[in-house]
């Protein structure tokens, strides 16, 4: 055990003591800056702030860095200082693409447990949006589905090839059913494409051949750290596999969850638990071919699904092809993409996964270019979007949907290579909402989003009941992760005599818009819980509410609509 780790176990005991004798100190002024504001105005150069433990109270704090938004960029998400003389230098960028026009604030938060957290302001002058308006639909997915729904999934580029991320209520969407007009009555929309179930496996390349570009493997690890995890949703599932010599199978060191603080701490540990000084040769296909694997064969139509592979393209050894991984990848509904690193130009095995896999192929030359490698690829991500209506047809005709959409005078227009059919799509009708359970574990906790597929017209109030063997808090998912209830009220009511809770939510005005989809709550629980462990004893959703609004219900899957205390708990 080292130093700093004895001594960051010597002050948790301590504060635990004074804790249990009813004494809990007061936090310690220690945290002292070079800079306490940072404005970039119009530069594009980042910015260096120091940090440092003043207080010779305090023998050493390790302090968490937190930016307030996506648009700051920090090099590092913890810093540790000793003393006065252990300056700790920390980076701070701007991702500009993020930032419409406009004066934008933000800040830089430190914290630590027995410490004052403090901030460092940031402020950014933006002459112009982060993106051209030059619009291009990219891998573009039709998606029909009951009842009556019908879905385009797709990036927006601009002429050059760059992303073009705005929020989806600058755009104007115009739907058509074949030569016909679709009227407001189908409740036509465009959401982000983080709105939908985001599942992300990362594959990095820890081979000899990366080992030996010196500061390769630390801006890989730090890039997937900084730039990419803290850029998604949080509702968003990241797993994390590694391949390192020809001799041993790929590791996935994190299974798919939406803890970012234990992802980060296992890529941290790939090089000292997994790789341990031997690094070899080169079974990328193997590798990517496993992370296709870890993808369910069902939930395709509910989850956007992506393998973001890091490497510098030099398989050697897999026993998997091309074919093996682009048609697993096909059949699970997953798109590659791919950083390519190195100066041996881009690699043609990469180039044929990404594009038949409607994925996007990036390169990176030099350690220097890698983060800005990540940067694209988050931008490309924040630039998909969802545009959905649910048809008013109810016949067999069949017919090719399509959109025009519009944004600052240009427009773009895609129509369907297939048709929609509406009697193929009833489903249980219009009135029923659609809700899931995603579940996410790390090593200490479970964490469980409800989740909407489907909201049906004019829903302005929802109750839900809740109980489990193991405790849990539950909150509303908030607007920044696209959560349907942001902005609403909350009131928990414990249910003494069956245990569990019941939520109430109500809008402050408008409904949830009608054939919606997104994250509603996050339910967290107080332990991990095991495998044959369920989540709920009961989940009983109050659709008597609706009796006078329309007779509109939901349900949620895998579970009867069960009433508290109906002694089936």
């Amino acid at each position: 055990m080292t130093v700093l780790k004895r001594m960051a176990n010597a002050m948790v005991v301590l504060v635990a003591t004074l804790f249990m004798a009813g004494c809990p100190p007061e936090p310690l002024d220690a945290i002292a800056f070079s800079n306490t504001s940072l404005d970039f105005e119009r530069s594009e150069l980042p910015r260096f702030l120091e940090v440092w433990n003043d207080n010779p109270n305090v023998e050493s704090f390790t302090l968490a860095v937190t930016p307030s938004a996506s648009w700051i960029v920090v090099n590092a998400q913890t810093v540790t200082s000793t003393g006065p003389n252990n300056r700790q230098t920390v980076q701070v960028s701007i991702n500009r693409s993020r930032l419409t026009a406009g004066q934008h604030t933000g800040s830089i938060t430190f914290s630590a447990n027995g410490i004052v957290t403090k901030e460092v302001a940031v402020s950014v002058t933006q002459d112009t949006d982060g993106n051209t308006d030059t619009l291009n639909v990219v891998n573009p997915f039709v998606l029909f589905s009951s009842p009556y729904l019908i879905d385009f999934a797709f990036s927006l580029h601009d002429a050059d090839g760059n992303a073009v991320v705005r929020d989806p209520g600058q755009f104007f969407v115009s739907a058509r059913e074949g030569s016909r007009t679709v009227g407001s009555e189908t409740g036509v929309h465009i959401q982000r494409g983080t709105a939908r179930q985001l599942k992300v496996a990362l594959v990095l390349d820890y081979t000899l051949s990366m080992q030996s570009t010196n500061g390769a493997i630390a801006a890989m690890e730090a890039a997937a750290q900084n730039t990419l995890l803290s850029a998604l949703n949080e509702d968003a599932l990241v797993s994390v596999t590694e391949f390192h010599r020809e001799d041993f199978e790929a590791t996935q060191v994190v299974p798919f969850t939406v803890d970012r603080a234990y992802t980060r701490e296992r890529i941290n540990a790939i090089q000292s638990e997994v790789v341990q000084g031997f690094s070899a040769a080169s079974r990328m296909f193997d590798a990517v071919l496993d992370a296709a694997g870890s993808f369910s064969a069902g939930s395709v139509v509910e989850e956007d699904r992506y393998i973001i592979i890091f490497t510098d393209g030099n398989d050697t050894s897999s026993v998997a092809t091309t074919n093996d991984v682009v048609n697993l990848a096909k059949n699970r509904g997953v798109r590659i993409y791919a950083i390519n690193f190195g100066t041996g130009g881009l690699a043609t095995d990469l180039q044929e996964l990404t594009s038949r896999t409607e994925g996007m192929l990036f390169s990176a030359e030099s350690v220097s270019e890698l983060d800005s490698s990540f940067q694209r690829i988050v931008q490309d991500l924040d630039g998909q979007y969802t545009i959905r209506w649910a048809s008013l047809a109810r016949d067999a005709n069949p017919f090719m949907p399509g959109f025009t959409l519009t944004l600052r005078g240009d427009s773009v227009s895609y129509t369907a290579t297939d048709n929609f059919v509406p009697t193929r799509y009833a489903g249980n009708g219009v009135l029923e909402g659609r809700l899931r359970f995603v579940t996410s574990d790390s090593e200490t906790a479970t964490t469980v989003f409800l989740r909407a597929d489907y909201v049906p017209r004019f829903i302005r109030q929802f109750s839900i009941y809740l109980n489990s063997a193991t405790g849990f808090t539950v909150s509303a998912v908030d607007g920044d992760n696209d959560g349907l209830f942001a902005g609403w009220t909350m009131t928990e009511t414990p249910d003494t005599e069956n245990g569990g809770v019941t939520l109430f939510f109500e809008s402050p005005g408008d409904p949830i818009p009608f054939g919606t989809f997104g994250p509603l709550l996050r339910v967290t629980y107080d332990s991990l819980l095991g495998e044959t462990d369920p989540l709920f004893s009961t989940v009983f959703i109050d659709n008597d509410i609706y009796s006078m609004t329309g007779g509109q219900s939901f349900r949620v899957d895998g579970y009867e609509n069960t009433a508290p205390g109906s002694g089936s708990e």
